[in-house]
């Protein structure tokens, strides 16, 4: 349902597509692809399969209590940057909304944020 009512109202948006040449869109493409596979790796640390072998190795040598415990930490560990992150978030989109005509500037904020907003 949220791709019909997008697609909808985006039939609305008329968008002046700026002329560029393939080694440009190559280049754009690079870049965003490699932000891409930052972000996604970041992400990949948080999933269980990543998790299993450092629990499974906690319990079998130090306890099930103290798997707890590491459960715990990393739950809390994850929680504490997501909110440090949403927080950077919170504070870039009014920036950039507010500077939205502002190529420069706009590209600068979206750089800044990538570089320290997942840390």
């Amino acid at each position: 349902m949220s791709l019909v009512v997008s697609w909808w109202y985006s039939r609305k948006v008329h968008i002046q597509v700026p002329p560029l040449t393939a080694s440009e869109v190559g280049r754009e493409a690079g870049e965003l692809l490699k932000l891409g596979l930052g972000v996604r790796r970041d992400r990949l640390h948080d999933g269980p399969a990543s998790r299993m072998p450092s629990e499974l190795c906690c319990s079998r040598n130090v306890g099930f209590e103290a798997t707890g415990y590491y459960q715990s930490a990393w739950t809390l560990g994850g929680l504490l940057r997501r909110i440090h992150s949403s927080g950077h978030g919170s504070g870039l989109y009014p920036r950039l909304t507010a500077s939205a005509h502002d190529n420069p500037l706009c590209n600068r904020l979206v750089n800044e944020q990538t570089r320290w907003g997942f840390c």
